[in-house]
C-alpha cells in the first residue's frame, strides 16, 4: 500500500487523482486515513473507500458493494472528494462513474494498493493534464449549488436596500422604470419622501462624527427609539 505524505486539502471544493493503469494485478485506488494499516486495502479496513480493479466500490467495514466499471492495462482511473456536498467521486477514462457521501471523518490521504507480483501503476496529481475534466466537473457542482431568485424577488431585495440606506431619488426612478405600483406606503407620498430626508439627514451626521447631535435629532423626530434604549455597537 502506498499512502500519500499529504492529506487532501479540506478548504478546496474540490480535490482530485488519477492513476494510470500500467500492470493490474489487483488493485485497488481511493482514500484512507493516516491510521490506516500498511498490508491493507482500502476496502478492508473502517474509515476509508476505495475502487477496485474487479469494477466495484467499497465504503470500509460496510462492504456496500456497487458495480461499477472493471480497469485494466492502460486504464485510467480517478478519486477525487468534493468538500462542497461531502462525498466521493470515481471515474474511469474520463467519464464520472459513481458517488457515495463521505461520512468519514478527519483528514483522507490519497492511497493505491496492489496485492500481486510486478503491478505497476504510475499517479497523477495534477503535475499533468487528467483525463477527467476537472474544471467542467467544478463547473456543473458550482452551478447545481446556486439558488435561482425570480425577478420579483429580486427586485423586492434591491428596492429594500434602496429604501433601508435612503436612496429616495435611485428608488424612485426604479419604482418608475419598472412601472411599479407598490412603491408607495399606504401613509401617501409626502411621508415616503419624509423618511426618506430623515435617513439622509441622520446618515451624514453619523459619517460626520456628530454622533450626540444625532441623538439629538434622532429624539426630536422618533423618540419612541431613544426611549427604547437604543445601543450602538463600534
Amino acid at each position: 500500500m502506498v499512502q500519500a505524505n499529504h492529506a487532501a486539502p479540506m478548504k478546496r471544493m474540490l480535490y482530485y487523482f488519477e492513476v494510470n493503469v500500467i500492470n493490474r494485478g489487483q488493485m485497488t485506488v481511493g482514500f484512507t486515513t493516516s491510521a490506516f494499516q500498511d498490508g491493507r486495502q482500502p476496502s478492508w479496513e473502517a474509515n476509508c473507500c476505495g475502487y477496485n480493479d474487479d469494477g466495484l466500490f467499497y465504503r470500509g467495514r460496510r462492504r456496500e458493494v456497487v458495480p461499477g466499471q472493471i480497469f485494466t492495462n492502460g486504464d485510467t482511473v480517478g478519486v477525487g472528494i468534493n468538500n462542497e456536498t461531502q462525498q466521493f467521486f470515481f471515474t474511469s477514462n474520463g467519464q464520472l462513474l459513481h458517488t457515495f457521501n463521505k461520512d468519514f471523518k478527519g483528514p483522507m490521504f490519497p492511497t493505491v494498493s496492489v496485492h500481486s507480483r510486478h503491478e505497476e501503476a504510475s499517479v497523477n496529481f495534477g503535475q499533468g493534464d487528467f483525463v477527467f475534466d476537472l474544471t467542467a466537473y467544478e463547473a456543473g457542482e458550482r452551478i447545481e449549488d446556486n439558488v435561482s431568485i425570480p425577478q420579483e424577488a429580486s427586485y423586492g431585495i434591491i428596492r429594500s436596500y434602496l429604501q433601508h440606506y435612503g436612496y429616495g431619488e435611485t428608488l424612485q426612478q426604479l419604482d418608475t422604470d419598472l412601472e411599479s405600483k407598490t412603491t408607495v406606503p399606504e401613509d401617501g407620498d409626502e411621508d415616503y419622501t419624509y423618511e426618506f430626508d430623515h435617513r439622509k439627514i441622520l446618515r451624514e451626521k453619523i459619517n460626520s462624527g456628530k454622533i450626540d447631535e444625532t441623538f439629538s435629532t434622532l429624539g426630536e423626530w422618533h423618540p419612541q427609539i431613544i426611549e427604547a434604549d437604543l445601543h450602538f455597537a463600534t
